[in-house]
């Protein structure tokens, strides 16, 4: 997501009052705030609307909403970079809580992070133990 859309919330402007203060059209604005559409002269426009640099304006951000609360398992074996008969292992052993919904099995965002970090307290604690025994 471009800042564009983050600053213009923040700002309490919808699309249409971006219009008014641009000529840009809304359908055209809210692919713009998706980088689909990058002209040099809509950027100029848009900045001298914002009264903010193009760089400030342009620059890809995170956004927590675009973010999924849930994922499936091949999602999350993906993200973790295993395989997803390791991830069923670790789901059932209970090292990774997960959602059931139906015959659907879902793993919440918030628990997969949880789940890195403690996985990533864990190695620094094992690493740390080594170098104390060298």
């Amino acid at each position: 997501m471009l800042n564009l859309r983050r600053i213009r919330k923040a700002r309490g402007l919808s699309l249409t009052q971006v219009t008014v203060k641009t000529g840009i059209d809304p359908a055209s604005l809210s692919r713009i705030e998706r980088g689909i559409i990058m002209r040099a002269w809509v950027r100029h426009r848009i900045a001298e609307a914002f009264e903010l640099p193009e760089e400030e304006l342009f620059m890809e951000v995170e956004d927590a909403d675009d973010r999924p609360a849930t994922f499936t398992v091949p999602e999350a074996a993906e993200m973790l970079g295993i395989s997803r008969s390791h991830l069923y292992q670790l789901i059932q052993s209970g090292k990774l809580p997960v959602v059931r919904l139906g015959a659907s099995v879902r793993i919440p965002r918030v628990w997969l992070e949880r789940y890195i970090e403690d996985s990533v307290q864990a190695w620094v604690a094992a690493r740390d133990g080594w170098a104390a025994k060298e």
